[in-house]
């Protein structure tokens, strides 16, 4: 009995030292939250969704908004959360990555995870005033989210970061919402 536990033993500890990538690749997964991917651009898709046109059309209307505005909008596409939480994610993404300005805290993240079928907009401190919890759930449910059941990816996103933009400025509407605006 003593030598076949032996064995068994002996067995899982080669197998463990002769294949680390796959207890690594677990860690990996399991790290999203904690160990956040450093974004370059204000644009990263991982899942390959929108073809470079479409990649760069969306790109500058993101750098556009950072020049004129100062605000930071950035669109991380990815496959999956891994079983994480999507508010801990994009929470620790925000914070890894610093979007917005620091002494304004002017920055948005939307996260869209194409496997799970989630989306969340995070949202500065600095901006909270014009894109709330309940706007940025009305962009979500009225604008990104029909556009995705079509699998037109590019234009939810095109079109989410318009309605973020519009938000911002205090000119979001939708036709399923009041209109609201910073001058009411």
């Amino acid at each position: 009995m003593k030598n076949i536990l032996f064995k068994y033993i002996i067995l899982l500890l080669l197998f463990l030292i002769l294949c680390p990538e796959l207890y690594s690749q677990g860690q990996k997964e399991r790290a999203l939250a904690d160990n956040p991917t450093q974004l370059k651009e204000y644009l990263v898709d991982e899942t390959g969704i929108l073809t470079p046109l479409q990649h760069k059309d969306i790109l500058v209307k993101l750098v556009n908004e950072d020049k004129t505005t100062s605000n930071q909008i950035v669109v991380y596409i990815i496959n999956s959360l891994n079983g994480e939480s999507l508010e801990d994610v994009s929470i620790n993404l925000a914070e890894k990555n610093k979007i917005g300005k620091k002494d304004k805290n002017n920055g948005v993240l939307m996260l869209v995870v194409r496997g799970d079928r989630k989306i969340r907009i995070e949202v500065g401190y600095g901006l909270e005033g014009g894109l709330t919890d309940a706007i940025s759930s009305s962009i979500i449910r009225n604008v990104i989210t029909p556009e995705f059941k079509k699998g037109d990816y590019y234009k939810g996103i095109n079109d989410g970061v318009d309605a973020i933009i519009a938000a911002i400025k205090g000119e979001y509407t939708s036709e399923n919402d009041e209109i609201i605006s910073q001058d009411s």
